[in-house]
């Protein structure tokens, strides 16, 4: 994988162009001018210390009438404070790109952190099936920083080459045997670095990103289930997990750590070796030649500057190899999520008002790399203000039918239509209202997870005050001190599962959605809630459409029709 490709890479990762870094450029393109202007008077500077006002280029200073009575003392404090002014600019300029530069990664990854978050979720379901939760949080959390590394990086190396390039412009006119020495120094370095180096990162690179899988799953699984765990003994399956995982991380970067520490010190001493070189060469009769001593300052100067900025630009393509395998996860996860997105901005004046049929027509599902069919040649019709339950065997397909219905999964053969129209799931998701098996439960204050509402101003409190009475929330929220302001889940109340359902039926009620679906909604809910919440979906029966799957014979008593999952198909009991 060649530079140009993981830049291109990048570049589409971050939605940046060339427009966008041209400021940046623009500031590179000073920076090196202060950098040759800074090394362009050392070599001048350093032939008047040693030959005085013999001095071809005193004798043009001179020529400038403000200087041409200071003595030489003078002079040379003079052009001592004018080397430091600039090196001090120089210095000022440099830390300024660096902020900028900082500044720009920085950003860009919080935009493509939020771009990550926005992707998964229009992710194509089955899509995000495949790789799961953890993998999804990895990728937000460490390999977006990966991706930002990598564009501080390149950003650094476009910074460092534009310098180079100048310094290296600068000694071909001045002194081209330095240019090629220096040229020399350059390439051994970077054939070194593309022959032995950048295959080693890049094997480096992928098995710590392997590696955080298992470290992301340790953790997660291991703590999720931890009751479980527990009471099994079993803690040391997790941690030996995690053991592997940090293992692999604790090498890879162990040892890229000492590639990318080489760079500066190899040519320091390249550099070092052809000065005492040119040097024994230089030696005439026991002492170095005068005319060879401004050579040498420029070929050290040069040097000292060159070691940095070479030693970035190793650093960075080390860096840009290691984080390969990184990019090219995020960038195949944007691309799979372009081409699957759920097309969320399609038209909102073609969405339906209100729903009055629902039908599946001989749908056919099978799960991708799967062996067996879920259903075959299922149908299923719904009419509007009807009460439809779903009763079937573990592993049957109950869950499989919901999501066909809200439009996670895509039937393998046959369609399901809203109003006799062949369902767009867009223009439909509206009126849909959800209560799966496992909930969503925010670590925030009651009322932001019943509302989803960021701002309080927001909320509807008349609906809100309903859907707590529906939900037999009422007397808990009174009971405690802060009321709905209550933090809840991490660093908050912890609440018995049957509370956390009835937070997830009141939010249910609360968006008042014309088609509800509850996915065994009143498990783990004390008999007075659930007869409650039984009761105010019996009254909600002559204005909306109601899915139940329940394992419990209750909440199905208020249904118009049952259907069971039988062979494949529904089956009317």
């Amino acid at each position: 994988m060649s530079l140009i490709e993981n830049l291109k890479k990048l570049f589409n990762i971050f939605d940046i162009d060339i427009v966008s870094i041209t400021p940046l450029i623009f500031l590179f393109l000073i920076s090196g001018g202060i950098d040759l202007l800074g090394l362009s008077l050392i070599a001048p500077y350093i032939s008047f210390l040693i030959e005085g006002n013999d001095s071809i280029f005193i004798e043009k200073v001179r020529s400038l009438d403000f200087l041409k009575d200071l003595d030489i003392k003078e002079l040379i404090i003079f052009l001592s404070l004018i080397i430091f002014i600039i090196f001090f600019f120089k210095f000022i300029f440099a830390l300024l790109i660096r902020f900028l530069i900082a500044k720009f990664s920085f950003n860009c990854r919080r935009k493509l952190q939020i771009k990550l978050l926005k992707s998964y979720q229009e992710m194509e379901y089955k899509f995000f099936n495949l790789k799961g939760s953890n993998e999804f949080i990895k990728n937000v959390r460490e390999l977006s920083a990966d991706c930002t590394i990598t564009l501080d990086s390149g950003l650094k190396i476009l910074s460092e080459s534009i310098i180079l390039v100048s310094i290296f412009i600068y000694l071909v006119i001045m002194n081209p045997l330095t240019f090629l020495t220096l040229l020399f120094v350059v390439g051994i370095s970077f054939v070194i670095h593309n022959i032995f180096i950048k295959p080693r990162t890049i094997i480096l690179g992928k098995k710590r990103v392997l590696a955080l899988d298992l470290i992301y799953q340790a953790v997660n699984e291991g703590l999720r289930y931890l009751k479980e765990v527990r009471v099994l003994n079993k803690e040391k399956y997790f941690q030996n997990t995690m053991n592997k995982g940090t293992e692999d991380v604790y090498l890879s970067d162990l040892k890229t750590n000492i590639i990318l520490a080489y760079p500066r010190y190899f040519f320091e001493l390249l550099i070092v070796g052809l000065i005492i070189f040119f040097v024994i060469l230089g030696l005439g009769e026991g002492q170095i030649s005068k005319s060879l001593l401004p050579s040498l300052g420029i070929f050290a100067v040069a040097g000292v500057r060159i070691i940095p900025s070479v030693s970035t630009i190793a650093h960075g393509l080390i860096m840009i190899n290691y984080k390969y395998f990184a990019i090219d996860v995020i960038f195949q996860d944007l691309i799979i999520s372009k081409k699957n997105r759920n097309g969320s901005i399609n038209l909102i004046e073609e969405r339906y008002e209100n729903v009055n049929e629902i039908e599946f027509r001989d749908i056919s599902f099978k799960y991708e790399n799967a062996k067996n069919t879920i259903f075959e040649n299922l149908s299923l019709k719904i009419k509007k203000n009807e009460c439809i339950g779903i009763i079937g065997g573990n592993g049957s397909g109950k869950t499989t039918l919901v999501d066909l219905l809200l439009g996670l999964l895509k039937p393998t053969s046959g369609s399901i239509y809203i109003n006799n129209k062949l369902n767009n799931f867009n223009k439909f998701s509206h009126l849909l209202g959800y209560i799966p098996q496992e909930h969503l439960i925010v670590s925030d204050k009651i009322i932001k997870n019943i509302t989803l509402e960021n701002e309080e101003e927001n909320v509807d409190k008349i609906k809100l005050k309903n859907s707590l009475q529906s939900s037999n929330l009422i007397d808990f929220v009174k009971s405690l001190e802060e009321g709905l302001s209550s933090e809840i889940g991490k660093n908050g109340l912890k609440l018995s599962g049957g509370q956390y359902k009835k937070i997830a039926i009141a939010r249910l009620f609360y968006h008042n959605r014309e088609v509800l679906i509850l996915d065994e909604a009143t498990n783990s809910l004390d008999e007075e809630s659930e007869t409650i919440v039984i009761e105010e979906l019996k009254r909600l029966r002559k204005d909306k459409t109601i899915l139940i799957i329940s394992h419990n014979q209750k909440p199905l008593e208020i249904c118009d029709k049952i259907y069971k999952i039988d062979n494949k198909r529904l089956r009317l009991i």
